[in-house]
């Protein structure tokens, strides 16, 4: 896989090596909203969907992969979690510590304070570079952009190809770009009519080995 987390923030990384570990099934609740913040997670296998609901309709808010980090809310201040997570993957591996412990490493360990605050920091600036796209943006290009995107995080390089394992729904995708099914599955189609993609219910398949999508 293309993403380097541990690369990234290597305390941070090495903090969760030692937690606890959690097992869930596909679709499991890791936590609810209004549940009691008391952990935080760093996903080692799998993925992990975090939604709430608008008007009455389920909406995905993020969707976060092998190597992040997640479930924040204690920490910033937050007595309990303000949306759900549920396993995405028909397997996923957690490791998690209690927010007690993790705020006293962080008091403690000034460099693993630094790596969270970096953390943050680069949460914030990819969500600021999706409001960016959204505004400037067409509709087809976001959605080239989140596969390409994809395809550095958690894609996988076979022969001249980027494989990206993990598939979300089109209503997911629509979701985070706030486009439209009907927009997702009709640009996925065009791009796989084009053969810049292959993509079915299990995986996606970018025809570039620099996963770069040519419309």
């Amino acid at each position: 896989m293309l993403n380097q987390y541990h690369q990234l923030y290597p305390k941070l990384f090495q903090l969760f090596q030692t937690a606890d570990e959690f097992s869930y099934r596909k679709r499991a609740a890791i936590y609810t909203k209004d549940s009691v913040a008391s952990r935080v997670f760093f996903i080692k296998k799998g993925a992990v969907k975090i939604y709430d609901y608008d008007d009455g309709y389920r909406r995905t808010k993020a969707i976060w992969y092998q190597n992040d980090f997640f479930g924040f809310d204690g920490v910033l201040g937050r007595d309990r979690y303000t949306e759900y997570a549920e396993a995405l993957t028909d397997t996923l591996e957690l490791q998690s510590i209690e927010i007690s412990e993790f705020e006293n490493r962080l008091k403690d360990e000034y460099s693993i304070c630094k790596e969270f605050f970096n953390c943050l920091e680069d949460k914030c600036e990819f969500w600021h570079r999706t409001f960016y796209k959204k505004s400037h943006d067409s509709r087809e290009a976001l959605i080239i952009d989140y596969l390409e995107d994809l395809a550095t995080k958690i894609g996988i390089r076979i022969g001249y190809e980027i494989l990206i394992p993990i598939v979300t729904t089109h209503q997911d995708i629509a979701d985070l770009l706030g486009v439209s099914r009907q927009t997702v599955t009709t640009t996925l189609n065009t791009l796989k009519k084009a053969n810049a993609i292959y993509y079915s219910r299990t995986r996606i398949i970018i025809r570039d080995q620099e996963g770069k999508i040519k419309s």
